[in-house]
């Protein structure tokens, strides 16, 4: 998870949803931007998307995972102003 200098974020909400049952994870980024999600079920579609105070959110959409697999997917959270009322 990386925001537009290339930097790490630290403490950036990662959710990763199931787009057949619902079910939803969350987790939180640690040093260098790195978060993982466990015991995640095969199979899918998953949606994943980071988000944290100041950036723009993003998602990945129809993620599938297969049995014993590994999944690297990284963010480049973009700046953006938000205007409070």
């Amino acid at each position: 998870m990386l925001g537009a200098d290339s930097t790490g974020i630290v403490d950036a909400i990662v959710t990763l949803t199931n787009a057949s049952d619902g079910e939803r994870r969350e987790t939180m980024s640690h040093a260098r931007g790195r978060y993982a999600f466990e015991y995640v079920a095969v199979g899918g579609s998953y949606t994943i998307t980071a988000r944290s105070i100041g950036f723009a959110p993003e998602s990945h959409t129809g993620v599938v995972l297969s049995l014993g697999e590994r999944r690297q997917i990284n963010f480049s959270l973009q700046l953006k102003v938000i205007k409070l009322q």
